[in-house]
């Protein structure tokens, strides 16, 4: 009786080995050719079903994205690749959820930008600035993500914000603030490394009230 048990036993353990290594060499090795079909834009229930059909193993990565949630926006390897027979295909799929066009702030003053983008539901990220011959101090040189582009509200908006040129010979260019609000003024002036000198307030119908209208130097 008990050789019996032994011999069923070691049957039932060569069965179980040979399962093992049948598969593993059916994934890695063996199994006839197939050509990866194209699921970009199809819902993730089919692409998943289609490629188990196929014989393939699936993964899937959720990744922010305009499309409707569910959607296959991406995969690998390409449609019509050659593989074998318990080949992994990755599938980037979208999150969904709610999407809003993001507000293109280059060219805009620190202040207007940032007012900007909070009044469109974004925050604020990273804030990093640079000297800059193309922009005045403290204006948006650029933004990310980029404009034009749908992205989750409340998502953390990065800026590049200018310092105004670099200095030249030990000196700084003095930024042009006319015709632009004494506040915002002040603020480029700080940031460009300068001091706001005397500040005269004239009456005038030519401007509007707080317009910077002259400036020495």
């Amino acid at each position: 009786m008990k050789r019996l048990f032994k011999i069923t036993l070691a049957i039932l353990i060569l069965v179980i080995a040979g399962s093992g290594i049948f598969a593993f060499y059916i994934i890695f090795f063996g199994g006839k050719d197939v050509a990866v079909p194209g699921l970009v834009g199809s819902p993730v229930v089919d692409a998943v079903s289609l490629t188990e059909k196929m014989g393939l193993l699936v993964r899937i990565d959720k990744v922010d994205s305009i499309q409707p949630a569910g959607e296959v926006v991406s995969q690998w390897p390409e449609p019509g690749s050659r593989v074998k027979k318990g080949k992994i295909v990755i599938l980037k799929v979208s999150k969904g959820g709610d999407r809003q066009p993001l507000p293109d702030v280059r060219g805009m003053e620190y202040g207007q930008a940032v007012t900007r983008l909070q009044e469109s539901g974004f925050d604020v990220g990273d804030v990093v600035r640079i000297n800059s011959d193309s922009r005045p101090a403290g204006v948006i040189v650029a933004q990310s993500p980029a404009s034009p582009v749908m992205v989750p509200p409340g998502r953390r908006i990065d800026l590049l914000v200018s310092l105004g040129p670099p200095r030249t010979g030990g000196k700084i260019v003095v930024p042009d603030v006319l015709e632009r609000s004494e506040k915002i003024a002040r603020q480029i002036i700080v940031q460009s490394g300068l001091k706001v000198g005397t500040v005269k307030y004239e009456y005038t119908y030519m401007t509007p009230a707080g317009m910077v209208m002259n400036m020495d130097p």
